[in-house]
């Protein structure tokens, strides 16, 4: 399972920065913020232009997400 781990890769958005997960195990695309910090798990094989438009497609999605992490209570 680490064999399918490569080096990690980062997205810089408008604001955060994003960690890509690569896996042969997923056919689409999922973004997660969780403790506001933002992921995205793709398909092994998908094209970085891709990712970077997917990313940029849910930007008001993401910073929602982000601002209910920094309001929430620790």
């Amino acid at each position: 399972m680490a064999a399918d781990k490569a080096a990690l890769e980062q997205i810089a958005a408008n604001g955060y920065l994003v960690n890509v997960n690569r896996t042969k195990r997923t056919k689409t695309a999922t973004i997660n913020v969780v403790e506001g910090e933002v992921s995205i798990t793709v398909p092994k094989e998908l094209d970085m232009s891709r990712i970077v438009q997917i990313v940029e497609s849910k930007h008001t999605w993401i910073i929602e997400k982000l601002a209910i992490h920094e309001q929430a209570p620790p």
